[in-house]
């Protein structure tokens, strides 16, 4: 109620003063208070044009700068990850590249696998090498199986190796395999006479126009130059020695022998010659001598082979189980005690020069292979 009375009052007294009604000294004082008013006046005028300016430079709310933050982080963690993703696979290239190069590893690990093969395989190889170290502790290594028929090779398929440091997985692929595997037979075991003479029979049909591979069981258990004499005056090829190893359950299982070629490790492969440029250096190899026939040669490097794929018993199990360690040394363990003995050979070349062995009396048995046109260059 007061303070409508002197609203009343004061707008009272601004009429008096602007109409001139009022005393040289009532005016003097009433004009001393409007400089007051428009003072403040200017004062709160000021005051919101300070608001004004505050709100016009707000920054951007909360919320937004959350979500900034937000995928800053992420950014900042995928570049961590992907920092160190590359930091792993840089030291994990050079860890690998030092395992598999010291001490010739690459090379040893190629020798197993190529000498199961030779051991086991009659007739056929596995032949390159195309293979690679990736970063993360691994090796690959593809490898193409050949098959000799004659004096021709063909190719059967592809064995793939993956080496996880040391451990070994191994997938082969074949594209052309027989429909049913030959095999030798036991030397006391008869063998009836139709069987005989079907293989023959089958033989003869072809033989003007074809070659053949040929697992022939003999009459007796001969020695490697006895194997090699007997076939010396046929124009023939042996393909592979099976060996005796002891007990007739070996006949079971894959054949273990040697082919009419060496098999030469990587320690005996002799230096012919070196060259160094700068920090790089060359070398030569070559195979040591060998003649074909030498029998005592190829028993040795049987025997090496043997003991070397005994070393690396667990890759060598993972390309053929029969020939795993308890396999292998015991096969060790009877030939240092018997020697090497055979008890049949696999042959090839004209089918017509195998039919002149017929009823020759070291032959027990026969088995054919497989046979293909007349491709003999011998």
């Amino acid at each position: 109620m007061n303070e409508n009375k002197n609203d009343d009052e004061w707008k009272e007294k601004l009429r008096k003063f602007e109409a001139g009604e009022l005393s040289p000294s009532e005016s003097e004082e009433f004009e001393v208070e409007l400089n007051k008013l428009e003072v403040l006046q200017q004062h709160m005028d000021d005051q919101q044009e300070e608001v004004k300016r505050k709100r016009k430079n707000k920054k951007p709310t909360k919320q937004l700068n959350l979500r900034k933050t937000k995928w800053k982080l992420r950014m900042e963690q995928i570049g961590t990850i992907i920092a160190a993703f590359l930091l792993f696979t840089i030291i994990s290239s050079l860890l690998t590249n030092l395992f598999f190069m010291t001490g010739d590893r690459q090379v040893l690990y190629d020798d197993v696998v190529k000498r199961v093969y030779d051991i086991t395989k009659p007739g056929i190889s596995i032949s390159g090498s195309s293979g690679s170290i990736s970063p993360y502790f691994t090796k690959n290594d593809t490898y193409t199986i050949d098959k000799q028929v004659g004096s021709g090779y063909r190719v059967m398929g592809e064995l793939s190796t993956k080496h996880f440091f040391s451990r070994l997985f191994v997938e082969d692929k074949y594209v052309v395999d027989s429909a049913e595997m030959p095999r030798f037979y036991y030397l006391n075991h008869e063998i009836p006479e139709k069987k005989l003479n079907n293989e023959w029979s089958a033989l003869d049909k072809i033989a003007d126009v074809s070659v053949s591979n040929v697992y022939i069981t003999f009459d007796q258990m001969y020695s490697t130059e006895d194997v090699h004499n007997l076939f010396n005056d046929y124009d023939v090829e042996i393909l592979f020695y099976p060996v005796d190893t002891g007990g007739e359950d070996a006949l079971n299982y894959d054949p273990i022998g040697f082919s009419n070629e060496p098999m030469w490790l990587e320690s005996d492969w002799i230096l012919e010659s070196e060259t160094k440029e700068g920090n790089e250096s060359t070398a030569s190899y070559a195979a040591p001598n060998f003649e074909y026939g030498d029998t005592e040669v190829l028993q040795t490097q049987f025997m090496k082979v043997l003991y070397f794929l005994n070393d690396y018993s667990k890759q060598t199990r993972e390309i053929n189980y029969n020939l795993r360690s308890k396999v292998l040394s015991s096969a060790i363990s009877y030939l240092e005690e018997k020697g090497v003995k055979h008890y049949g050979a696999v042959i090839t070349g004209p089918t017509s020069e195998i039919m002149k062995m017929q009823g020759q009396e070291f032959i027990h048995a026969i088995d054919i292979d497989e046979s293909e046109f007349y491709n003999w260059n011998k």
